[in-house]
């Protein structure tokens, strides 16, 4: 019997991976004991959920072919231990998919073997010129830490917010992956400040998010208020 509470964990993580994530997610589900509620979820789910068992291999790697033709998501749920990489077909998939995994106290997700948790997972180095801005369009950068060796996957929302959690500028997403990550890959994004009438010695924050993994974190930057002509000039 499961655990209601567990099935509501993992229901939220797979909403919220699907949201954020296009592609495929693996569930190997050793004694195969949430099979009736993936059974349910399937029927309510928007995305497809392929059950299968450990006879269905090859049944099951032409499907995954066909989702991944027509560019769509899915969950693929085995009931049964996941097969040894010499012995399973679909070892090449799970190389560049998510995986999830329920055998740990909490639900979470897996990429090349390393789990996606708020914990562990390496925050992006952020570039700017200064902690200062004095421009309606503020420029910046994202630097993945070099560690990753390229097997991080993230799904980062970018925006400021004033001294009350206002939000003040537009928001930006950018989604990083194993296939396109290399080292010291920067990505730059133009961020702009709404209604700019700001003052001299404020201090907004640049807030970033993963929509994956639910990490967050807040970065200050004080204002120092400028004129149209020098905007040009100061961004990075």
């Amino acid at each position: 019997m499961t655990d209601s509470s567990q099935e509501k964990k993992i229901a939220s993580l797979l909403d919220r991976a699907f949201a954020a994530y296009h592609g495929l997610i693996f569930w190997y589900d050793k004694s195969g004991q949430y099979l009736t509620w993936v059974s349910y979820f399937q029927a309510v789910s928007s995305v497809a959920v392929i059950i299968a068992g450990p006879n269905e291999q090859f049944t099951t790697k032409e499907t995954v072919a066909q989702l991944e033709e027509k560019g769509e998501s899915g969950l693929i749920y085995f009931h049964c231990p996941k097969p040894e990489p010499m012995t399973n077909l679909l070892v090449d998939c799970l190389y560049y998919s998510l995986e999830l995994v329920t055998s740990r106290e909490q639900p979470t997700l897996q990429v090349s073997g390393k789990y996606l948790t708020e914990k562990n997972i390496v925050a992006p180095t952020v570039i700017a010129e200064s902690s200062i801005i004095d421009a309606p369009v503020k420029k910046v950068g994202l630097i993945l830490d070099q560690e990753n060796n390229g097997t991080i996957l993230a799904d980062y929302m970018m925006y400021f917010v004033d001294a009350n959690d206002n939000v003040i500028s537009d928001k930006q997403r950018i989604r990083f992956d194993w296939q396109s990550v290399v080292e010291e890959s920067v990505s730059t994004l133009a961020m702009t400040i709404a209604d700019w009438d700001f003052e001299s010695g404020e201090i907004c924050y640049l807030v970033i998010t993963d929509e994956l993994t639910g990490w967050g974190e807040q970065m200050p930057f004080e204002i120092v208020a400028g004129g149209v002509g020098n905007f040009g000039d100061e961004l990075i």
